[in-house]
């Protein structure tokens, strides 16, 4: 008659236990799942109608009762779910969209959180028209991303006052400046107009603007150098550049002259028209030039770093990857293949990501690829790693026992591997010894981590066993020994 084993057989080694099978305790199943946390700075839109008007950051942090680095993955503006491993920040105007989801190392996946965020940046653009005729200055304003509130003016110290239309002057020389605030509260720098008195004609002006390169790499910068000549007096006032509305830089005259650095980052690749305007003066009326510029996307270059180099089948090695470019930091996705297979894929965050990698490669030495797909602003590159891939080491565990000698005994084998998440697969061979000498032995075929190894009757006595695991593909062959009583 077989007597029942307690709940975990292993700790009772040096008790004589009467049974002819037992077997080995499953470990407890991890079927909890991630908590993601979403937090942004700054907390709250710093701007009005719920708008940011600077950079907003997304930070996720999750959190697992068992894995201790959870792998979080986020999908950014309705792109496809990558891996992230630093805060997500936010530069380019527009409404964003996030929803994270948290994965731990057997599975278990959270559900989806979700944000959002409405961020405008940049101010209006706004322009003056002067009917010297009507006496009266016409205001136009454009905003591409929050819409245009209001345009408001300025007459001589006064108060700002706002208009949505015109503005009627009197009969005396004015000086009329003017500005335009968005929905996000982004205010624009100050223009100005000049209005001469009735009956006078402003003198002509001419401005000339010249770029110290026709063409830039994304990242990168030209110099604009305009000069505002005329028949009178050297010409005051403001230069301001412009381009498909939205304004590029603003500068003061002196002397009749203007520098002002356009930078690239500002531009997406193409050709664009710099519209160079002169405001005008007291003496002197508008005038404006245009140059052509076109925007390169620059090169990047792709370098990525494992960690650790060498790791057991079934281990999550983690690769980081960076992507230099002069004058930017690089943004979107990069992936990691092991020849056609894709290990995972992670997105930026200025430059950096690290990647959980979470395909098995085969035991054996791989060129790992990291490409960078590009932006709107850099081109594509790629690097190489190489990762050794090691069996999984195995441990046999199987329990001391008793045995009457008119049953046979049957050993309960259990093969635990590291990682756990990989199951052992192959033979057990059970010998009986005596001394050195084998005098029985059992084999049979693992299936989900167990067997149980039938022996032959023996009679009564004191025995040692070896019980060899021989290992697979993926797991490394492993040894254990204990004891069998045979009693009468």
């Amino acid at each position: 008659m077989r007597k029942k084993l307690g709940p975990n057989p292993l700790r009772a080694r040096s008790k004589v236990v009467f049974a002819d099978v037992w077997t080995l305790p499953a470990p407890g199943a991890d079927t909890t799942a991630p908590t993601v946390a979403l937090s942004s700075d700054p907390v709250a839109p710093d701007g009005t109608n719920g708008w940011y008007r600077g950079p907003v950051t997304l930070t996720a942090t999750a959190v697992d009762d068992v894995d201790p680095s959870p792998v979080v993955s986020a999908v950014v503006d309705g792109a496809a779910a990558a891996q992230i491993s630093a805060p997500i920040s936010f530069i380019t105007d527009g409404r964003h969209t996030v929803s994270v989801t948290a994965g731990d190392a057997v599975g278990n996946v959270s559900a989806a959180s979700s944000w959002s965020a409405k961020v405008d940046m940049t101010a209006p653009v706004s322009n003056a028209i002067v009917d010297e005729v009507a006496r009266t200055v016409s205001f136009t304003a454009a905003d591409d991303t929050s819409g245009v509130s209001r345009v408001e003016y300025q007459l001589a110290t006064g108060s700002w006052l706002p208009t949505s239309t015109s503005v009627t002057v009197g009969p005396a020389a004015v000086l009329v400046h003017y500005r335009a605030v968005d929905q996000a509260g982004n205010i624009e720098a100050v223009h100005q107009v000049s209005v001469p008195k009735a009956g006078v004609t402003l003198l002509a002006s001419n401005t000339v603007a010249v770029l110290s390169g026709t063409s830039v790499v994304a990242g990168g910068s030209v110099t604009l150098s305009t000069r505002v000549a005329g028949s009178g007096a050297v010409p005051t006032g403001t230069v301001r550049v412009t381009s498909h509305g939205v304004q590029v830089g603003q500068v003061v005259l002196s002397g009749g002259r203007a520098v002002l650095t356009v930078r690239a980052g500002a531009f997406l690749p193409g050709t664009y028209r710099l519209l160079v305007g002169y405001s005008g003066s007291a003496i002197y009326s508008a005038s404006s030039d245009t140059v052509a510029l076109t925007v390169l996307k620059a090169s990047s270059i792709t370098s990525v770093t494992l960690s650790p180099t060498t790791v057991a089948y079934g281990s999550a090695a983690r690769a980081t990857v960076r992507v230099s470019v002069s004058g930017l930091a690089a943004t979107g996705v990069v992936t990691i293949t092991d020849g056609r297979a894709v290990l995972g894929q992670g997105r930026l965050s200025h430059g950096a990501v690290t990647i959980t990698l979470q395909s098995r490669s085969a035991v054996g030495t791989h060129w790992l690829r990291a490409s960078y797909a590009g932006d709107a602003s850099v081109g594509p590159s790629a690097g190489t790693a190489k990762l050794v891939v090691v069996k999984t080491s195995a441990r046999v565990q199987a329990a001391a026992a008793s045995v009457r000698a008119s049953a046979r005994a049957t050993v309960g084998v259990w093969v635990l591997t590291t990682p756990s998440s990989i199951i052992a697969a192959g033979v057990v061979t059970v010998r009986v010894l005596i001394g050195a000498r084998t005098v029985a032995s059992g084999t049979a075929r693992l299936s989900g981590g167990r067997v149980s190894v039938s022996l032959p009757k023996l009679a009564a006595g004191r025995y040692h066993l070896t019980v060899d695991y021989s290992g697979s593909t993926v797991v490394a062959a492993a040894s254990a020994s204990t004891a069998l009583t045979v009693t009468r």
